[in-house]
């Protein structure tokens, strides 16, 4: 018996999918904002030290002699993973997402999670390169890569979700999706010091990487439940048709409420994600509390957002 695209149960499949596209990735994004003092603190052990404990209460920063996987980037530096992976994101998605708009969901699922695989496997590289004038350009761009996928890959995210949920559970479907995102957020705040303590700096970013692929495999999935729903709707031809009406100049049809709404979210970011990437290590030296809590309490504005978001979105539908 075929599965009948048109029921409950199989845009929301897509749906489960779709949440899992940046999982990886939003795991990842903040990763350098929970080890900032890993990746700016010296690497000054000699064969015979052993980095001394911290006595009680009081931040393992200030008190450590030396720290064996530390990367000894200067703040300016560890500020340019951020910068990088903005500006990327800033100017890619623009582009990919009128292409996007040409060649259809199937192939930007895929492109834009393989580049987030391929940005977030050198930027893990490059941490092996301690020590070398190769560590900063390597890791600057699996950034930079890996920025053109992330912001990328969440655009084909929302078209699908668009797509899939227009005019039933819409904004649910948005709510589950953000909320599901921000899981990825909120568990790297969470568990990435954790992780390090356990298998060393190196690793810690490769198990990003085996996140980033676990987003890969389900957009191989979602790529394919897409292809199939289309074509079980008859919808091919018609959606080839509008592909092709697409045009640079239709950002003039865009209404100003649309506009003010990405300015609202613009001034937002500019206040939030600038603040995240550094108030792991502010909060460390300003109230001397460890990386742990620090990373705690960074992670804390991304709670809400995953807690809040599926209701507020039921909500929508309800009122709407």
């Amino acid at each position: 018996m075929a599965w009948d695209p048109e029921k409950p149960q199989f845009r929301f499949t897509v749906l489960v999918f779709t949440c899992l596209l940046t999982f990886g990735s939003y795991f990842c994004f903040d990763m350098p904002s929970v080890l900032q003092s890993a990746f700016t603190g010296s690497n000054n052990c000699t064969d015979e030290q052993q980095p001394s404990p911290s006595p009680p209460g009081v931040a393992e920063h200030i008190s450590s002699t030396c720290c064996r996987d530390c990367l000894g980037m200067s703040e300016q530096n560890y500020n340019l993973l951020y910068a990088v992976y903005a500006w990327t994101n800033a100017v890619v998605v623009f582009f990919s997402g009128f292409l996007v708009d040409k060649l259809g969901n199937r192939a930007g699922v895929i492109a834009f999670s393989l580049l987030c695989l391929v940005g977030s496997s050198t930027f893990a590289a490059g941490a092996h390169l301690r020590g070398t004038d190769y560590l900063l350009p390597v890791m600057l761009l699996g950034r930079l890569l890996f920025g053109a996928g992330n912001g990328s890959l969440t655009v084909v995210q929302n078209r699908l979700v668009a797509f899939w949920f227009n005019k039933k559970e819409l904004a649910l479907a948005f709510g589950c999706v953000l909320a599901f995102s921000r899981c990825g957020s909120v568990l790297n705040f969470f568990l990435t010091e954790n992780i390090r303590d356990a298998i060393g700096l190196e690793w810690t970013l490769w198990f990003g990487v085996g996140l980033c692929l676990l987003g890969f495999v389900a957009a191989g999935v979602v790529s394919g439940l897409d292809v199939y729903g289309v074509r079980a709707m008859g919808l091919t031809e018609e959606l080839q048709q509008e592909s092709r009406r697409v045009k640079l100049q239709d950002l003039g049809q865009f209404s100003l409420q649309f506009w003010l709404l990405v300015l609202s979210i613009m001034f937002y970011y500019n206040g939030v994600f600038p603040f995240v990437a550094d108030a792991s290590q502010f909060i460390n030296q300003k109230y001397s509390l460890d990386d742990k809590v620090s990373a705690y309490i960074t992670g804390a504005v991304y709670d809400v957002s995953m807690l809040l978001s599926p209701f507020l979105g039921g909500l929508i539908v309800s009122w709407a």
